[in-house]
């Protein structure tokens, strides 16, 4: 992870690596989601970012929200006791799962996990209730917003939605939230032109929010996340998707769709 242009690993469902300037940051990257809809970690890409992790290479990792195909508590305290050191920010009870699991287990501290608890933040809504949070992490400056979780069974979630400004890009990391006009109005207020928007697949397969997205912003490039496996497809939403991506004429740019997980992609 030396390089300094921009690059971007795949790595499972919604989960990558972004990597800037010499520099990494990992988003949603360990998954292991219980229904078998969507693609998990590979076992050898764990090892992997595990090694980076430990190797001191990957520093930070951000979990939009606590659901299994964005985020497997188990690798990240994994990665905590190969690196102590490491940064985890997340949601309040993404922290909170991760701190009621190190007092389960007897370790020291206020139900820290050892060592890398003062490494754990939370990003609360009171911190994202007049606009973005703003971090420096290393080479990306990333604001953080409270956004609602798509579908109406889990709108009560908390999902964190990313700004992110480094090599004179700008780019947003949806997590899971719902592609609402407030939210496109949001990003908006930050930055209407965008050189990568990082989105889930019914960003770009549905109409309605297709004429959002081309109405309030300007986007350079997406790229496709969440999708299911193809042998969980049974609604064939990747083969729809990709469809209507190819026959639309309202100016929204090609996107690019992942691949398999451990593809590096230049942005």
């Amino acid at each position: 992870m030396t390089e300094r242009r921009c690059m971007m690993r795949y790595v499972s469902n919604a989960g990558m690596v972004l990597v800037a300037e010499g520099q990494a940051i990992g988003i949603d990257v360990f998954s292991r989601d219980p229904s078998r809809l969507y693609p998990d970690t590979p076992p050898g890409i764990r090892q992997e970012l595990l090694d980076e992790i430990e190797q001191g290479n990957l520093k930070t990792l951000i979990f939009t929200h606590g659901h299994g195909d964005h985020f497997c508590r188990e690798d990240v305290e994994e990665a905590l006791e190969r690196n102590p050191r490491l940064q985890v920010i997340s949601t309040v009870p993404v922290i909170q799962e991760l701190l009621s699991a190190g007092k389960e287990k007897g370790l020291p501290g206020e139900g820290s996990l050892p060592l890398g608890g003062y490494h754990l933040q939370a990003i609360t809504r009171e911190k994202t209730a007049q606009g973005p949070f703003w971090m420096q992490l290393g080479a990306f400056r990333t604001g953080f917003l409270h956004t609602i979780h798509e579908g109406v069974p889990y709108a009560q979630v908390p999902n964190l939605t990313l700004l992110m400004e480094v090599a004179g890009q700008r780019w947003v990391v949806a997590g899971d939230a719902a592609p609402r006009g407030e939210l496109f109005a949001q990003i908006a207020c930050w930055k209407k032109e965008l050189d990568w928007f990082f989105l889930p697949f019914p960003y770009v397969g549905v109409s309605s929010t297709r004429c959002l997205l081309k109405k309030m912003l300007d986007i350079r490039q997406s790229f496709v996340l969440h999708e299911p496996r193809r042998e969980a497809d049974h609604q064939n939403w990747r083969e729809n998707t990709r469809r209507i991506c190819m026959q639309a004429r309202d100016g929204l740019p090609l996107p690019v769709f992942a691949e398999e997980p451990g593809s590096w992609y230049r942005l």
